[in-house]
């Protein structure tokens, strides 16, 4: 029988192991490596998830937000952690999330040098796809997976004539924005929400570089020669060029001057788009309310700023954009509280209109419609609701008067639409429906569910199918005859998010317009 001094020792060696054991773990980096792919780097958050602070959480107890963590939240994209994590890694990320406050933390051009990744050598690359689909059929659909991680992140790959899955790739964390090469088209470039960019060969379906370009935030774009990236970061607020090749990066840009109010601040990146139009990016500075337009290939890419404010308007929230059929003009969503689409002319190099939008609005990739009367009419979701009601926006691409507001049954985060398909759709994102818009009329027709936090529609590159995620609550791809609405496939997918048409090269990046030639040049139109 042991002695009472025995049991004291081994009841305090139990104690103080619990305790090193505690004391041991990093929370910060258990937040960086699991949660910040949704809530941020910084802890910011973004227009799903809330930002995770002292001031948001410290009201709380410690296990009241272990136990969120735990059991996560239904109906919300928050997974439970509890199998995942230790009790003791949950409890130091609580105590981190509850008791402080978000960090002002960088990430340099240096750091991103360091961490480029050679992941296959290219030189023994065959010459043709591997596999019978053609290639320009291709549909990738950004699969998050639950917990915004591998093994669950992936990026899925489907044959749009035979809505085959032709293939999959894991990421090291959810993958968010996927943008072909314009010019070569075994090359496509993902983005994931902790901006680790991939170079991935649409021949073998591998990633064959890798590299870390900031912290957090998913935005990026191409330049339409096919040389240059820019990827736009959360944190921090700032650009950073690369070499598309190579993906080497060559430049940096912090997004600092004054916002509407006169604060000097540092702004957080919004939308990056290349337009053809002097082969410029365009990145806007979410709370800045400037767009900056830059010119990778002129000695030193500079860069020229453009004022979106109007006088009076007291903040801004510029989030995406995407171009006209010309690449002359960038719509730009400035959300609450000035629920507008704004106008920038690349060519002028200037803001030329601002068109009133629903509520919070949100363009997605867009979408143009050649109107009876041969007018082309530009196309925006809005994911708000207000005393507006629920509406999507139509504005005339020539004078950019507004149209129409179409009233649907609630918020919407995009929308679809293809020459050869007979209705514009958008998605009902929190009820988990689609609705079809009716060309000519331009009203609401058809209501149809599909399930889950439905968003991203996108057309396959013939037009014959619609693909839509049963989004992050629903974890279905669902695949639609776009004519009957019947439902041609189901992939079950965790969370999936985006699907991008490897056709949008041919549109031009713009839903609803037609074909041209690989390569083409917009500045020639």
């Amino acid at each position: 029988m042991k002695s009472k001094i025995q049991i004291l020792a081994l009841s305090i060696a139990v104690l103080y192991s619990a305790v090193s054991s505690a004391e041991s773990i990093d929370a910060k980096k258990l937040y960086m490596d699991n949660c910040a792919g949704c809530h941020q780097g910084g802890r910011v958050g973004t227009r799903f998830v809330p930002q995770l602070s002292k001031e948001q959480l410290g009201a709380l107890s410690n296990s009241a937000v272990s136990t969120m963590i735990k059991t996560g939240i239904p109906g919300t994209l928050m997974p439970p952690w509890v199998g995942k994590l230790s009790e003791d890694e949950i409890s130091s990320i609580a105590e981190l999330i509850r008791t402080t406050n978000p960090e002002n933390l960088d990430f340099t051009l240096e750091d991103a040098k360091k961490s480029l990744e050679i992941l296959v050598d290219e030189k023994t690359l065959p010459n043709a796809p591997i596999y019978k689909s053609d290639v320009m059929d291709l549909m990738a659909v950004m699969g998050r997976g639950r917990h915004a991680q591998a093994p669950e992140s992936k990026i899925f790959f489907f044959d749009g004539k035979t809505n085959k899955k032709v293939a999959e790739i894991e990421t090291v964390k959810a993958p968010h924005i996927l943008r072909y090469h314009p010019t070569n088209p075994r090359w496509a470039y993902v983005k994931t929400d902790t901006s680790e960019i991939y170079k991935i060969d649409l021949y073998t379906m591998k990633a064959v570089r890798k590299v870390k370009t900031a912290i957090s935030g998913p935005f990026m774009a191409v330049s339409w020669d096919g040389k240059w990236i820019a990827a736009g970061s959360i944190v921090p607020g700032a650009v950073m060029i690369l070499n598309a090749d190579t993906l080497e990066p060559v430049k940096q840009y912090y997004l600092k001057g004054t916002d509407a109010s006169g604060k000097e601040i540092s702004s957080y990146s919004a939308s990056v788009t290349a337009s053809a139009v002097g082969n410029q990016f365009s990145v806007a500075a979410r709370t800045l309310g400037e767009v900056w337009l830059i010119d990778p290939n002129k000695p030193d890419m500079p860069v020229t700023k453009i004022n979106t404010k109007l006088p009076g308007e007291k903040s801004t929230w510029l989030y995406d954009a995407f171009t006209s059929a010309d690449q002359r003009y960038l719509f730009l969503t400035d959300r609450k509280p000035n629920d507008k689409i704004v106008v920038i002319d690349f060519k002028e190099k200037k803001k030329v209109a601002d068109i009133p939008a629903g509520c919070n609005p949100h363009v997605g990739s867009g979408g143009m419609l050649k109107s009876n009367n041969g007018k082309e009419l530009y196309i925006s979701a809005n994911g708000g609701v207000c005393s507006k009601g629920t509406v999507v926006t139509v504005w005339d691409g020539k004078d950019f008067s507004l149209v129409k507001q179409i009233k649907t049954s609630n918020s919407t985060a995009s929308v679809a639409i293809h020459p050869n398909a007979p209705y514009i759709v958008v998605d009902i994102t929190d009820d988990g429906f689609i609705e079809l818009i009716d060309k000519t009329t331009l009203e609401v027709v058809r209501k149809i569910h599909v399930g889950g936090n439905t968003n991203y529609p996108e057309y396959t590159r013939d037009g014959k199918y619609l693909y839509i995620a049963a989004g992050y609550m629903g974890d279905h791809l669902k695949i639609f005859d776009s004519k009957t609405f019947n439902v041609v496939a189901d992939y079950r997918i965790g969370a999936p998010a985006g699907t991008f048409a490897h056709a949008r090269v041919l549109w031009g990046g713009l839903k609803g317009a037609t074909e041209k030639p690989l390569g083409y040049d917009f500045t020639k139109n």
